[in-house]
């Protein structure tokens, strides 16, 4: 039987295909049992993950495949203390460690958790929409991580690392599935060598599937999909020790955004799409049209006795998005419509150049410079209509944010090994930020003054400059008791930096130019990595504590006298205070078995939140739990290969996510209407495939089902005015798929 889940040891009689990193990592065994090393460029070096001090899960190329992880918001059930909301399409939402995006994805706004890309930086969340496919690795890296990857990255990072072209001989796969909801999947790849010491690569995904959702007005479908993906790389070595990579990718997505559910409806008329999962009742032309395109070269050359690396990348995205707030409509009795949009059209440029030598037998160090350039257009629009016992009063508010930003940042790293008990390592990075916005406001329809809902008040624009900087260290300890054993404890002490800038939706001029300063976090991490039972067991574990200041939050204007709602905006509004674990096993009980168990601890709540202020009355958020934050997380993957001689082979998968109860706002409301529709209770979701490989054969058959209880859970609730809504994840879906493959 032919297994590429065991990549050393290909064709041997035994197999185990393990589909879930919740583990450390996401590992392979040898036909022995033994477990095999993962590799990672957490530090910027490849390193063994179990002696990188720092909390990382990472799945590789056959764990993505086995489980069918395609997306990112996938990873959450996969990873403890990692959570994934969309308030909207193009409005991704990770949170690691109870620090997320807060809900604002302003123009002159940046992330609190950023996706990398073959080491590349991404800024906007509206790219976010990357297909899991051709991977070498996929990782979370947890905690602020200052030094080595800088700014936004407070909460932790999303590392996507390509798989590079093959230089050694042709490799192609292709893969064409079926499965329910009349999902069509076509993946490609084609990998080889074009010339002496020249590879290529192109590979491409096309998906289309119907939706989960519908309109019951329009008989319109939502939360389907239709992307096209591709990448294209070649690779260039030398002899003398240069390895240049050029790499270009293109995707695009077009579907009916999301379906938005009522959950709850205390009006009159009773609304017919109460309580109907992934059913909305508005009969608007919403939709949601994306695409994007990148370009990057990276180059490393053997120099002085280190390694020169230099990366530079180019990446434009425009995205559109058009939806409905309340999930019903007017003509069905609805109080109020309100259709909201969002326009935007961003590009980066980015470079960076690090060097990483030995100085010393004892000493590793790594040192560099980075430049970054992003400017980002984006157009929102809301239109507010208010039905006030059968006259129609409503306004629309249209915002335009033009934002550039110009960043530079200077790091260097070592680590001494002072004995071979104590290893000592040391960071510093300085980054700064120069920023101008511009934010113009206007009220584009008449509104009746005092409506309810009004959300902008004047127009105006305004235009503003300000400047960010900071010095980001960290400071670690590693311990190895026992020397040639793998068993190291770890102590560290580091910051975080997430840049400040403009909130460009507000309500008045005054409140435009106001530059929202940066937020800071400083993280305190004790961990243990080991192995155990000649390699066959893994035990790693970490406890952190984690202080945050400044925290960017969406904040309630009201008026002083009146008490009227007067606005929203994005405010140094909070500081929180977060604690947790980590706790993470495999075993290999054999080579053909490999068990995964992980559970997340997390205590994430506000020290202080102050909302708004009503006559003189202060809305406050203090003890909070933070959104998107559940106290305990849990994960269990079994991989199970089977024998049948010439037959083939038969590899099983299975693996179950648990996550508790977590609120979607942070009011954490008491009332049992607003804890019913903010509140998420706790689920489970399961996951199961069969896959069988002709002996011999060069073509493989996989059975799948993902959600196998149907288990109804939403990645994002809200509610407003004795109303509230949903929007759920995916339902069960299965299928099947045939792959052909050259190795």
């Amino acid at each position: 039987m032919t297994n590429d889940i065991i990549r050393v040891h290909a064709g041997l009689p035994a197999g185990i295909a393990l589909l879930f990193a919740c583990s450390t990592a996401m590992l392979s065994a040898r036909a022995d049992g033994v477990l095999e090393e993962v590799v990672v460029t957490a530090q910027k070096r490849s390193e063994n993950l179990q002696d990188v001090p720092m909390s990382i899960s990472a799945l590789d190329a056959d764990a993505l495949e086995a489980g069918r992880v395609e997306k990112i918001g996938e990873l959450a059930l996969r990873i403890p203390n990692l959570s994934y909301s969309t308030f909207s399409s193009g409005r991704s939402e990770l949170t690691v460690r109870g620090i997320g995006n807060s809900g604002a994805t302003r123009s002159g706004l940046e992330n609190s958790v950023i996706l990398f890309v073959d080491e590349v930086y991404i800024a906007r969340s509206t790219s976010y929409f990357f297909e899991l496919f051709d991977l070498e690795q996929a990782s979370v890296l947890r905690g602020p991580q200052g030094v080595l990857f800088g700014k936004n990255v407070v909460g932790g990072a999303i590392s996507l690392t390509t798989r590079a072209p093959s230089m050694e001989g042709a490799q192609a796969k292709f893969l064409a599935g079926y499965g329910s909801f009349n999902a069509a999947d076509l993946k490609g790849v084609l990998s080889g060598p074009l010339g002496p010491n020249v590879g290529g690569k192109i590979s491409l995904v096309r998906k289309t599937r119907d939706g989960y959702g519908m309109d019951l007005i329009s008989g319109a479908e939502s939360d389907d999909e239709d992307l096209l993906a591709m990448r294209a790389q070649l690779r260039v070595m030398s002899g003398d020790d240069r390895d240049l990579l050029f790499s270009a990718d293109y995707s695009r997505e077009d579907n009916g955004s999301q379906t938005r559910s009522v959950t709850r409806w205390d009006r009159f008329p009773p609304s017919a799409s109460t309580g109907r999962p992934r059913v909305s009742e508005h009969g608007l032309p919403i939709g949601y049209d994306a695409s994007q395109w990148g370009l990057s070269a990276r180059l490393k050359q053997a120099m002085g006795g280190g390694e020169l690396t230099a990366i530079a990348a180019y990446r434009d995205v425009s995205a559109n998005t058009l939806d409905q707030f309340g999930g019903r409509s007017l003509t069905v009795g609805q109080g109020f419509d309100d259709l909201f949009g969002q326009e935007e059209e961003a590009d980066q440029f980015s470079l960076e150049v690090r060097y990483a030598f030995d100085p010393a037998a004892n000493l590793r160090a790594v040192a560099g410079l980075y430049y970054i350039r992003e400017d980002v257009d984006r157009l929102e629009y809301e239109e507010i209509v208010v039905n006030q016992d059968g006259v129609l009063n409503g306004s629309r508010g249209d915002w335009l944010g033009v934002s550039g930003t110009s960043g530079w940042a200077a790091f260097a790293d070592a680590s001494w090994e002072v004995n071979p008990v104590l290893t000592v390592r040391a960071g510093l990075r300085y980054t700064r930020d120069d920023k101008e916005n511009r934010t113009i406001g206007t009220l584009t329809d008449d509104a009746v003054p005092g409506i309810p809902f009004q959300i902008i008040f004047e127009n105006y624009d305004v235009a503003a400059e300000a400047s960010f900087d900071a010095l980001t260290p960290r400071v670690v300890a590693e311990w190895r008791p026992f020397p040639g054993r793998e068993l190291m404890a770890y102590a560290s002490w580091s910051e975080g930096f997430k840049s400040g800038g403009f909130d460009t939706k507000v309500s008045r001029a005054s409140e435009a130019g106001q530059p929202i300063r940066e937020e800071t976090a400083t993280n305190v991490e004790l961990g243990i990595k080991s192995r155990w039972l000649g390699d066959r067991l893994q035990v790693n574990a970490a406890v952190f504590s984690t202080d945050f200041h400044d925290l960017q939050r969406i904040t309630l204007l009201f008026d002083e006298v009146s008490a009227a709602f007067d606005g929203l905006r994005v405010k140094n509004a909070a500081r929180a205070s977060i604690s947790g674990a980590e706790l993470e096993l495999t075993w290999a009980p054999s080579g053909s078995l490999l068990l995964n168990l992980a559970y997340g601890y997390l205590d994430a709540r506000f020290d202080s939140f102050l909302v708004g202020t009503i006559q003189g009355f202060d809305i406050r958020r203090d003890g909070n739990r933070i959104p998107h934050s559940p106290r305990h997380s849990f994960t269990f993957a079994a991989g199970y290969g089977v024998d049948l001689g010439r037959s083939g082979g038969l590899d099983f998968h299975l693996d179950y996510g648990w996550k508790h109860h977590a609120w979607h706002n942070s009011d954490n409301a008491p009332g049992r209407f607003e804890r019913d529709a903010s509140l998420q209770k706790a689920y489970g979701v399961a996951n199961v495939s069969v896959r069988w490989t002709p002996a011999g054969a060069r073509w493989l058959i996989t059975a799948w089902c993902k959600n196998l209880s149907d288990t109804l859970y939403a990645d994002q609730r809200t509610s407003f005015a004795g109303a509230s809504w949903a929007h759920y994840a995916p339902p069960r879906t299965y299928g099947v798929s045939v792959q052909f493959r050259t190795q």
